[in-house]
């Protein structure tokens, strides 16, 4: 009798002998138990998983003279004639011969004929996606509703070519591919019945050969058998299969690893004495790579078929698992790249060096912003990551290096970038980031900030009434307790959230005193005295009108009582003593006749472009070219703008015209507008004034639940906690 080969000697004949494919398994068991048969079954997966053998064992079940059953025979006369592939009832076809349409009616004529001699005419169509266009759709109305004695079994290994028509009629099974650990297993079964001598270590080397394929692992098992002279062994399977011994790969490693140059070359010279594929040699070594990353992540994970295993996780402790990855990449990208080299050795050599030559950074910064917006940098030369110390880091407020901070991450060697920042040369370039989050701070840290932000108020109001009336009298004030904008330290410094809410909803008096300020350059410019004087009277008068909060009513009361006095005293009073009522809010210098307009331009360049915006009739991508930009200079006519890099797309050429329109008509003057693109701007834009308003009154609404009586009752007693993101401030 001729010799079988193993792949169909070893072809299983029962459910139960199926290697690897139980979800396909158990749903045909339960659809045969139950007799819910659907009429169209589609099996899919790569080569050599069990496709075919899956389709044969169902006619089996479905044909076999014992009855439907999960388990057949296996002796009766339908499944003997089944295995051996002469049952009259089970019509294979081979799709990629007949893939015309012609051929497909041909099939399908007889599918009205009730069966010869089983239950059910059975048609496996093997590799179905060869079909034609035109094969498909003659199939397609049989497959939907076929006579009840027909069953349709499909097989291909490329289902992305099937129509949706045909997948949508079938019940659709995927195969999957055979783990290593388990084709070893199913082969140390095969050579045990044998009887024939193997090595664990070449069953492994056959098995990774085999792809996921158990037919393949078979077929390498024959040849395996005919190479060795009956006996399975790792030397010869290696010569059969080309590869390198996986000893001599490690011995290359162990050279890497301890960075000894002399002998990775030395061991890469004797790999050559043996003509090795080198692309094969990078793949072993990026099998040892994957299993010593595993040995050093997870080790009890590591497959216990794996060879050397005691030295591989012997060595994944002498190395990083950031070396082990950086080697893996490079191995990887080496093996890509080998056939660009000139020879296969120099480029395998090149790779080795490459190897030698790099390792990961070293606790690099990434340029996080910190919490309070200032940059930190934790970079340290030459330290490990838990040694190196953090340099440059700053807290909210503070300063580095005597350069004030201003709330902004800095970017070494980009303009805009402080001379003083204290980032040193060379240091790693960081890249800036616009931050518009809250600062985090403890409980205690929020209370003090809205207590100071309260008493900041409280001080601002009374210098504002008191500036008016000074200036009224034509004296000009010192004020108390807020130093000059342009002589802060923090200057540039966002203000913060806890003092936003109560000095936005104070700050009237500072767009009255502009408003009286508006007002001066009539008189300087030529107008009459008593024309200037009832223009500084009614100024005046809407200047403490409007300083008046509802908590200083009693204030209010007194100026609206005084009004003929102040009207009386106005009309002595002169343009210098008007000019005191300008400086008499902290920050704001006083304005010339040349830079008269509908708003001051040379006071507090954030607030009055952000009035200036909300002035325009403006809207869409024009609105917010507008709010993102803020003011460089205006002289006359001429305004110039800047926009942060990040917002560059909005400035097309159709918003810059309109915007520049805009501009024109509020100035009344014929406008030249100019916007540069920088790094960083210095001051901030109106939609971030009004980002952190809305941020100020979002932490005050949290601070307020969380400091209210009942909140606290119910955390000390129930354990309550207040779900995050569930606070909104009020409209």
């Amino acid at each position: 009798m001729s010799y079988q080969v193993l792949a169909r000697k070893w072809r299983p004949q029962r459910f139960e002998d199926l290697v690897g494919q139980e979800h396909v398994q158990r749903a045909l068991v339960n659809a045969l138990k139950d007799d819910r048969l659907h009429h169209a079954y589609l099996f899919t997966g790569t080569r050599g998983v069990g496709k075919t053998t899956i389709a044969r064992i169902f006619s089996k079940a479905l044909n076999c003279e014992t009855g439907i059953t999960a388990t057949p025979c296996g002796k009766c006369a339908t499944c003997v004639e089944i295995a051996e592939g002469r049952y009259v009832d089970l019509i294979e076809v081979d799709a990629a011969s007949r893939t015309g349409v012609d051929d497909t009616r041909e099939l399908l004529e007889n599918v009205q004929y009730a069966p010869t001699r089983g239950r059910y005419k059975v048609y496996l169509i093997d590799e179905v996606h060869m079909f034609s266009k035109s094969s498909f759709n003659a199939l397609l109305k049989t497959l939907e509703e076929p006579p009840p004695h027909v069953k349709f079994l499909l097989a291909t290994t490329d289902p992305e070519k099937l129509p949706v028509t045909i997948l949508s009629r079938c019940l659709q099974f995927n195969l999957k591919r055979l783990p290593v650990s388990l084709i070893i297993s199913h082969l140390q079964h095969v050579l045990t019945e044998e009887k024939v001598e193997f090595s664990v270590i070449a069953l492994q080397l056959i098995a990774e050969a085999a792809d996921g394929s158990m037919r393949d692992a078979l077929s390498l098992l024959d040849q395996a058998l005919a190479f060795g002279g009956g006996a399975i062994q790792e030397q010869e399977v290696r010569d059969m299969l080309g590869s390198v011994s996986r000893d001599r790969v490690i011995e290359l490693l162990k050279s890497v690893l301890s960075r000894d140059a002399t002998a990775a070359m030395q061991t890469v010279a004797a790999l050559a004495e043996f003509s090795p594929d080198y692309e094969n040699v990078l793949a072993e070594m990026l099998s040892l790579l994957h299993h010593m990353s595993i040995a050093r992540i997870v080790p009890e994970s590591l497959d216990e078929f794996v060879s050397a295993r005691d030295t591989l996780i012997e060595l994944s402790e002498q190395v990083s698992a950031e070396d082990l990855q950086l080697f893996y990449q490079i191995a990887l990208i080496g093996r890509r790249d080998l056939s660009l080299s000139p020879d296969p050795r120099s480029g395998f050599e090149m790779v080795i060096l490459r190897m030698l030559a790099f390792r990961p950074a070293e606790n690099v910064s990434l340029g996080n912003p910190s919490q309070d917006g200032s940059s930190q940098d934790g970079s340290s030369q030459g330290g490990s990551s838990q040694g190196g110390s953090s340099q440059g880091s700053t807290s909210q407020g503070s300063t580095s290096q005597g350069v004030p901070s201003t709330g902004r991450q800095s970017v070494a060697g980009q303009p805009g970038n402080s001379a003083g920042s204290g980032v040193p040369p060379g240091a790693p370039v960081q890249k800036a980031e616009r931050s518009q989050t809250t600062p985090v701070m403890t409980d205690a840290q929020v209370t003090d900030s809205a207590v100071a932000g309260q008493r900041a108020g409280q001080t601002t109001r009374t210098n504002h009434v008191a500036a008016a009336k000074a200036a009224i009298a034509g004296v000009k004030p010192v004020p108390k307790s807020v130093p000059d904008r342009a002589e802060s330290p923090t200057a540039n410094s966002r203000p913060a959230p806890a003092q936003a809410p109560e000095a936005v909803s104070d700050n009237s008096f500072g767009q009255s005193s502009r408003a009286v300020s508006r007002a001066v350059p009539e008189v300087a410019s030529g107008g009459t005295p008593q024309a200037g004087s009832q223009v500084r009277s009614q100024a005046a008068s809407q200047a403490a009108s409007r300083a008046v909060s509802p908590a200083a009513s009693n204030v209010a009361a007194s100026v609206e009582t005084a009004r003929p006095a102040v009207s009386a005293v106005t009309e002595q009073v002169s343009t210098p003593a008007v000019a005191a009522v300008t400086e008499a809010v902290p920050g704001k210098a006083s304005v010339t006749a040349s830079e008269a307009g509908p708003a001051s331009m040379s006071g507090d360049p954030d607030a009055d472009w952000s009035q200036v915006v909300q002035s325009l009739p403006l809207g869409g991508q024009v609105m917010q070219l507008a709010v993102n930009c803020v003011l460089k200079a205006r002289d006359g006519a001429d305004i110039q703008l800047q926009i942060q890099s990040g917002y560059n797309n909005l400035l097309s050429d159709k918003a810059k015209l309109r915007l520049q329109q805009a501009l024109g008509e509020y100035y009344d003057v014929d406008a030249r507008l100019e916007i540069e693109v920088v790094q960083q701007i210095l001051q901030a834009s109106p939609a971030q004034l009004r980002q952190q308003q809305i941020e100020a009154r979002q932490q005050q609404a949290v601070q307020s639940i969380e400091q209210d009586s009942f909140t606290r009752a119910l955390k000390e007693n129930f354990d309550a906690e207040i779900v995050p993101g569930s606070i909104r401030p009020a409209s």
